[in-house]
């Protein structure tokens, strides 16, 4: 009899928790997921590839030009016709340790529809250190005038800068400063003279 009364009261302690739970609404924890490492790489070799930036397109470079040689771009010309040294021009002269550089110059407007301006003020020159110089007001004559020159039309004329005695390796560039004008700069090396000069336009 005891017996019997054991079994069932051991019966109840393991059936009453379990209905005990099962009316609170209480469910047995869910087993934790682990995330699929292997769908997760594949997601990761599938990203689209990333679209590379797109280079800049750089102005073309012309090489300089020698004394004597006709440089051209864009519809425009330049050639240096002799180059010389001078203490004074008139009533200037130069700084101590200075010399005044006189280039004879042309410049052509060979292909452009619209008047091309030129001026003294577009010429600068470099040295091999890096100095760079404007072009004075005062040169030998007949000097470069400023103005605007129609298709097939050219200008010559003298442009003069004030540079160190002892600057070498010089380069003169040309370039209008216009603004939209679409023009590139025109180098020609003073230290280099062509063998066989181009002809006069």
């Amino acid at each position: 009899m005891k017996t019997r009364v054991l079994i069932k009261f051991a019966i109840m302690s393991l059936v009453i928790p379990v209905l005990v739970s099962l009316a609170c609404g209480k469910s047995a924890p869910a087993t934790p997921t682990v995330p699929d490492k292997v769908s997760h790489q594949q997601e990761e070799t599938e990203l689209p590839e990333a679209t590379p930036a797109p280079t800049e397109t750089s102005s073309p470079v012309l090489e300089p030009g020698k004394i004597g040689e006709r440089v051209e771009m864009n519809g425009i010309a330049l050639t240096v016709l002799e180059v010389s040294t001078a203490s004074e021009f008139g009533f200037f002269s130069a700084e101590p340790g200075n010399q005044y550089l006189n280039v004879e110059v042309i410049v052509e407007n060979t292909a452009r529809d619209k008047p091309a301006p030129y001026n003294p003020l577009y010429f600068k020159v470099k040295d091999a250190d890096g100095y760079e110089y404007n072009s004075t007001i005062s040169s030998q004559e007949p000097s470069l005038k400023s103005g605007s020159l129609v298709k097939g039309e050219w200008s010559r004329g003298h442009v003069a800068f004030e540079v160190r005695q002892q600057a070498d390796g010089l380069m003169l560039s040309y370039e209008p400063r216009v603004i939209f004008g679409g023009y590139q700069q025109l180098r020609i090396d003073l230290s280099q003279v062509s063998d066989s000069p181009d002809p006069l336009p």
